[in-house]
């Protein structure tokens, strides 16, 4: 919705406290109004010197009208001065916006538009619009009568304590906006997305790693992850907008005609909302979304060749962003399978207490300890970590790194696809910026298997069967399956786990009950533990490593 001129009294020039002056909607504003779109008042290029700069100002000065002169010296000057050129450059200095779309060649005062204001959650965007030769704001989203308008003078994906330091040292002033005033949980939440975005940025621009094995994929990959975090954290804007225009080229280049063409509808969406439907980007992917085999890229590789046409229909969605994004298919990882009666430890995560429900010692309500089990479903590529994982129950849910290495105290061998997650007393935690998840916080409460979760749970419920005694000191024979007195059978000296009757049925058991490879894993005292232990009883704090015996705990 594109409506210019300042005349139509969608916002006025008011004192702001703290401020200044600043602009304040005058009535409500609906996402994607053109709010500004001013001429230059007073225009200079790049590169010169501090003194031409000032003599150049003073020439265009004398050459305004009066009211025109008055508005621009009335203007904050942040610069020492010592006669009126260098004051005229300290004011050009300190309010001065680019006037080109190459950012470096030209910058210029608006008299409007350089009264905005900074907010580090700001509801506007500016940009100067080659094509009709204006600098132009539009609103971000739909901004109420009597809000500010503002726009951010950081990157978007800075953390608070970069934005607030860059804020004193460049422009004086400490900022108190709604995103630096977040409580500290939800602050930390924040900026950790802030940090996920730079993190991913980061990956995409470098040279693909060796050990990638579809690195194509894999770029992909960091796109889609950069989109979900701006869509937990509700921004459509430029940066989302860069972000599907690299999937254009990404899947237009690999001959993907069909995928290239949604994301250049979806890019060309939000710069029409934050630029207007006549900016150079807004037109350009407009264009290419009519016929995407326009770019410059197509055809450079034929290894995702798909038509136009092949867009999938009917699809919700949650399976349209699946195909979108070339994603996994979601993985049913584990069958119906009941865990004994006799050992409620494991949890999925939605048997997990909420944090709030968790008393001071750790335990819960309705239990001392238990421990959140998850198979993990893709590569960690982000920083901070976040591991997706499936429980038991067949849900996907996230794990998200609070330690203080933010997730990188864990080797990179160990957090691989289709290995198995324990978190002792995990809680389910509501998140301000995206859904429920685990908020991970002490390295000693997790530990990650190199186990699929099916083979956890069967194991569990194997070695529960055969390794606590039964009536009368009784045991159960993993070769042959009968029960004997534990004083008459021999244990396993690899794990201390299982019990066998003699030799032939440990033989039995190795070669083709599978303990060879069961054997392996459970020689981990970790494991056992967590198998073992008759968590019921238990009542003082635990953590990784588990104090273990060899044999049941």
């Amino acid at each position: 919705m594109d409506t210019t001129g300042a005349d139509n009294a969608m916002y006025a020039l008011r004192d702001i406290p703290g401020k200044g002056k600043g602009l304040v909607a005058t009535r409500d504003i609906p996402k994607g109004t053109r709010i500004l779109s001013e001429q230059p008042l007073i225009a200079v290029p790049f590169g010169k010197s501090a003194k031409w700069r000032g003599n150049f100002i003073a020439q265009q000065l004398k050459a305004l009208k009066k009211k025109q002169r008055d508005t621009f010296l009335s203007m904050p000057n942040k610069l020492p001065f010592i006669d009126s050129e260098t004051r005229y450059v300290g004011i050009f200095e300190t309010n001065s916006l680019p006037a080109d779309d190459e950012l470096r060649k030209k910058k210029a005062i608006f008299p409007e538009a350089c009264r905005i204001n900074h907010d580090c959650d700001d509801n506007a965007m500016k940009m100067w619009n080659e094509n009709i030769k204006r600098h132009t704001v539009h609103a971000m989203r739909d901004i109420h009568a009597g809000e500010e308008i503002t726009l951010s003078y950081e990157p978007y994906y800075s953390n608070r304590q970069t934005r607030q330091k860059s804020l004193r040292k460049n422009f004086g002033f400490t900022c108190s906006c709604r995103a630096c005033s977040l409580p500290d949980e939800q602050s930390e939440e924040r900026d950790r997305k802030l940090d996920q975005i730079r993190s991913l940025i980061q990956r995409y621009n470098e040279p693909p790693c060796s050990c990638t094995s579809c690195p194509d994929f894999t770029l992909l990959s960091y796109l889609d992850g950069r989109v979900r975090i701006y869509r937990d954290l509700d921004r459509d804007d430029w940066h989302t907008a860069s972000a599907y225009a690299e999937a254009v080229s990404l899947t237009i280049a690999r001959s993907d005609l069909a995928r290239g063409r949604v994301f250049a509808q979806k890019a060309a969406a939000i710069w029409t909302t934050i630029l207007g439907s006549d900016s150079t980007r807004a037109i350009k992917y407009a264009d290419l979304a009519r016929d995407p085999s326009t770019h410059e890229k197509y055809g450079t590789s034929s290894v995702w060749r798909t038509a136009v046409s092949e867009v999938p229909q009917g699809l919700g969605p949650d399976d349209f962003d699946n195909w979108l994004w070339r994603r996994e298919k979601p993985k049913v990882v584990v069958p119906k399978i009941l865990l004994p009666p006799t050992q409620p430890f494991f949890s999925a995560f939605s048997d997990l207490p909420r944090n709030t429900d968790v008393c001071s010692d750790g335990s819960s309500k309705k239990r001392r300890h238990w421990c959140f089990l998850g198979e993990i479903l893709e590569p960690v590529f982000i920083l901070p970590f976040d591991l997706e994982v499936v429980d038991i129950h067949n849900k996907k849910t996230k794990v998200h790194f609070y330690t203080e290495g933010a997730g990188t105290e864990i080797d990179a061998s160990q957090h691989q696809p289709g290995h198995t997650v324990a978190i002792i007393d995990a809680t389910r935690y509501d998140f301000k910026f995206g859904p429920p998840g685990i908020r991970h916080k002490d390295p000693q409460m997790i530990k990650i298997f190199p186990l699929r979760l099916t083979t956890f749970l069967s194991m569990s419920s194997e070695v529960h069967r055969l390794s606590m005694p039964q009536d009368n000191d009784m045991r159960t024979c993993h070769g042959c399956g009968n029960d004997a007195v534990a004083a008459s059978m021999k244990r396993c000296t690899g794990c201390w786990s299982l019990w066998y009757c003699n030799k032939d049925c440990q033989k039995v058991g190795w070669t083709l009950k599978f303990h060879k490879f069961n054997c392996k894993a459970l020689s981990d005292p970790d494991l056992r533990g967590l198998f073992l232990t008759e968590w019921e009883k238990v009542q003082d704090s635990v953590s990784f490593p588990l104090k273990v015996s060899n044999g049941p705990c």
